[in-house]
């Protein structure tokens, strides 16, 4: 494998949640304000490239000149650590109370919690996917500077590159 570009990246993930569900959530709903939950991820994401894939091919155009055909990008992302970073309870009558009264609200259980973690972690796989279609053209370059100096190490003076990427694919760990 290749490693071609590594990216580490901090995101704040902010969630809000009603404090009701079904029916009370349309009776009482507006008595409460929603719980409110923000969340820091670190995370990090790999690009490799498997110069063992039936995809990767090198063909030669002629005399010391190659032709290097990528096999798709691998990218493999990891969540580093993740850090409740403010969490605020539902408050009643929050139009009318001031907070000095209402401090005591509904807060998140932990199925709560569980379920916003797991929405968030869905965000930051969004913004990783987003993150890697904004820098393919730099994971281009990191691939094709490394082999070209490989290739031009065993002798060859031009090499051209063909790159087939699919953004779209991503491990998450």
């Amino acid at each position: 494998e290749l490693s071609v570009f590594q990216v580490f990246s901090k995101e704040i993930v902010t969630k809000k949640d009603s404090a009701f569900n079904g029916i009370w959530k349309s009776i009482l709903g507006w008595s409460l304000s929603e719980r409110q939950i923000a969340l820091i991820f670190e995370f990090e994401i790999t690009f490799l490239y498997d110069l063992r894939d039936k995809n990767f091919e090198i063909i030669v155009l002629d005399n010391d000149h190659y032709k290097i055909i990528m096999p798709e990008c691998k990218y493999k992302h990891s969540i580093i650590d993740m850090k409740f970073y403010d969490e605020k309870n539902a408050k009643f009558l929050p139009f009318l109370l001031p907070d000095s009264i209402n401090s005591t609200g509904l807060s998140f259980s932990e199925n709560d919690k569980n379920k916003l973690i797991r929405e968030a972690k869905e965000e930051v796989k969004e913004l990783s996917l987003n993150l890697i279609r904004n820098l393919e053209s730099k994971i281009h370059k990191s691939a094709r500077d490394t082999l070209e100096a490989i290739a031009k190490g065993f002798g060859a003076k031009k090499v051209e590159f063909e790159f087939k990427d699919n953004t779209q694919k991503l491990d998450i760990n």
